[in-house]
C-alpha cells in the first residue's frame, strides 16, 4: 500500500513541477513577445495625420501600461481613442496583471519543486511530461491558427463580458494597425519562445540526470 501511495505522490509532484514550469515558460514568453511586439506593426506614413514614430511611442506607452501594476486607465497621447477603447485596455490590463502574478507564483513553485525533485533523484519523471506538453501546446496552437478569426472572436466573447473590444476604426484608428497579421505574428513568436524555453528546461534536466548517473 505504501509503495502505491509513494508512486501516486511522486507522479503528482512531477505533474505539479512540470505544470508550473510550463505556465512559467508561457508567461515569460508572452511578456517577452509583448516587449518586442512593436516590430509586428505596419504603420502607414502619416497614419491618420500622425507621424509613424509618434504612433510607435503611443504604442509602447500602451505596452508599459499593460505590464505595469498601476491602477490608472490608459489614454493615447496622439492616436484618437474612444471611451470603450479606454475601458477595453483597462480590462486587458487586469488580465496582464493577473498573468504576471501567476507567472511569478508558478516560477517560484517550479524552482522549489524542481530543486526538491533533484534532491530526491526524481528528475527522470519530468522529461516525458515536458515532451508531452510540447506536443500538446503545438497541436493546440495549430488548431487555433487553422481557424484564427473564429477562435480569436470566440476568445474575446468568452474572456470579456462586454463589447468594448469591438473597435470602430473611425473612433479608434489603432485597430487599423492591430490587424489579424499582427496577432498571428504575436502568437507565432509567443509559441516559438515558449517551445524554446521548454526545450531549454528539458536540456538542463537531462544534463543533471546524466551528471547524477556519472557520479553514481
Amino acid at each position: 500500500m505504501n509503495g502505491k501511495w509513494n508512486e501516486i505522490k511522486n507522479s503528482l509532484l512531477a505533474v505539479i513541477t512540470v505544470s508550473s514550469g510550463i505556465i512559467t515558460s508561457i508567461g515569460i514568453s508572452f511578456y517577452t513577445t509583448l516587449v518586442c511586439s512593436g516590430d509586428f506593426l505596419k504603420i502607414p506614413r502619416n497614419f491618420v495625420g500622425i507621424d509613424s514614430q509618434e504612433v510607435m511611442v503611443d504604442y509602447y506607452r500602451l505596452v508599459i501600461f499593460l505590464m505595469s501594476f498601476t491602477r490608472k486607465k490608459f489614454k493615447f497621447n496622439q492616436v484618437p481613442m474612444s471611451q470603450s477603447a479606454i475601458q477595453h485596455f483597462a480590462d486587458v490590463h487586469c488580465l496582464t496583471q493577473a498573468g504576471e502574478l501567476l507567472t511569478m507564483l508558478c516560477g517560484l513553485l517550479f524552482i522549489t519543486f524542481f530543486h526538491y525533485e533533484k534532491k530526491r533523484y526524481q528528475l527522470w519523471r519530468l522529461v516525458p511530461l515536458f515532451k508531452q506538453a510540447l506536443i500538446l501546446i503545438s497541436v493546440l496552437t495549430c488548431l487555433f491558427l487553422a481557424s484564427f478569426q473564429d477562435s480569436f472572436l470566440y476568445f474575446h466573447e468568452v474572456v470579456f463580458q462586454n463589447n468594448d473590444w469591438v473597435f470602430d476604426p473611425k473612433a479608434d484608428p489603432i485597430i487599423l494597425i492591430l490587424t489579424e497579421n499582427y496577432f498571428i505574428h504575436y502568437l507565432l513568436v509567443w509559441l516559438a519562445l515558449t517551445l524554446f524555453l521548454i526545450l531549454v528546461i528539458i536540456w538542463i534536466t537531462k544534463l543533471l540526470i546524466n551528471f547524477f548517473f556519472r557520479r553514481s
